[in-house]
């Protein structure tokens, strides 16, 4: 029998709501399929017509959209699940929140998105990240690049044996304009990288409200007025961390180029949430400056981070 039969079955009929609670059964259950998947989301995108308020048109696509994400990182290279992702998209955008309504029916909660991070996007690393006179507590979440190069770079804290890097401080700056934007792009195709987003960290609600004011003020807003990207170099520790550039960039084109590429599903996730982020790049710097492809990072000119 085909294991689809049944909710082809109430599709037919027009059982939307019946047809999509068979489907997540299955799925709460273990199931992962790209048929699955693709199954909710058509079954959510048409569930749409029977409801009657803007709230909950937009929360049943909310939910087919997180289903279409899923699809996507199962297999980017899918038709099929990029065709889900980007029409529930867009019908997402006929339906904008509003800000009289609740968080759970207008956009993805805190906890939504920490279940996509930690579900896809695994936390690689937790330590201080310091510029100028402030320094807030971090989690790294791998997006793209060799994990084995990072832990490297930082550790894992596993054991003494294995310790871990307690901070990572920006002390010089690289200005976003004229070709260097398209230099530092061209580094992912280097083999020893690691793009990471980098998110608030703390252990108490008030810690996390605090580290996520001074993250947008102190570190996204700067960079963004300046145009800069953030720089740090971090030295080789006694054969127990390996030494890395460090490049750190705030929300805007580059990292829209990054993302887009590197993660889609990520990316569009962000543009219907509004979490605070950093996308920070590590990359191997003694690569020789004659090798194939682009340019390493150590050949851009890098002045220090001023004062003002």
């Amino acid at each position: 029998m085909d294991p689809f039969e049944k909710v082809d079955s109430l599709f037919e009929q027009r059982k939307y709501a019946e047809g999509l609670n068979e489907l997540k059964k299955r799925y709460s259950e273990g199931e992962l399929s790209m048929e699955l998947l693709c199954n909710m989301c058509k079954f959510s995108r048409k569930l749409v017509t029977k409801k009657k308020s803007d709230e909950e048109k937009r929360a049943v696509l909310l939910e087919g959209y997180k289903f279409s994400l899923e699809a996507v990182k199962l297999d980017e290279t899918c038709l099929n699940a990029k065709f889900w992702r980007d029409i529930l998209f867009k019908e997402l955008e006929r339906f904008p929140p509003n800000d009289s309504t609740s968080a759970t029916s207008s956009k993805p909660t805190s906890t939504e998105f920490s279940r996509l991070m930690f579900n896809f996007y695994p936390m690689v690393w937790t330590g201080r990240l310091a510029m100028k006179s402030t320094e807030i507590m971090i989690n790294l979440h791998l997006i793209n690049g060799s994990e084995t190069f990072l832990n490297g770079v930082l550790g894992r804290g596993l054991t003494e044996e294995n310790p871990r890097r307690d901070s990572v401080i920006i002390n010089q700056r690289l200005q976003l304009e004229n070709g260097q934007v398209n230099e530092v792009h061209g580094i992912l195709t280097n083999p020893e990288y690691a793009c990471c987003l980098a998110l608030s960290s703390a252990n108490e609600c008030d810690e996390l409200a605090k580290n996520e004011s001074n993250l947008e003020a102190s570190f996204i807003d700067y960079l963004i007025k300046k145009k800069i990207a953030g720089v740090s170099c971090l030295e080789e520790v006694d054969q127990k961390f390996k030494s890395a550039r460090v490049h750190v960039f705030a929300p805007g084109e580059i990292v829209s180029r990054y993302l887009s590429e590197l993660a889609s599903s990520l990316y569009d996730y962000l543009q219907v949430s509004d979490t605070r982020y950093l996308l920070i790049v590590f990359t191997n710097d003694k690569k020789n400056a004659n090798m194939d492809g682009p340019p390493p990072l150590t050949s851009l000119a890098v002045p220090p981070i001023s004062s003002n």
